[in-house]
């Protein structure tokens, strides 16, 4: 247990000291956790965005995107890239 939490904080640590955002997601789209830099763009701690989906925190024209980006991805067991602006809160 106590080597488990601290693999986990390292994970954590590693994970919020890359300056890109980092989301990670079930099958279902709903959000698992995340990094800072992610969180920043929400404008929402990532403790508060466990458990949404992208309709949950952003426009139902950007949400939409990511959920057919995200399609793809389960589909073909492929990474999919994309560039979007974003405008920070």
């Amino acid at each position: 247990a106590v080597e488990c939490k601290r693999q986990q904080a390292l994970l954590s640590a590693l994970v919020n000291s890359i300056p890109d955002l980092i989301v990670y997601k079930d099958a279902q789209g709903t959000f698992l956790g995340g990094n800072e830099a992610f969180a920043e763009l929400t404008g929402h701690p990532v403790k508060d965005l466990i458990g949404k989906r992208s309709r949950d925190v952003f426009d139902a024209g950007r949400a939409a995107s990511l959920e057919r980006e995200d399609a793809e991805v389960l589909a073909t067991c492929e990474e999919v890239r994309s560039e979007d602006w974003y405008t920070y809160p």
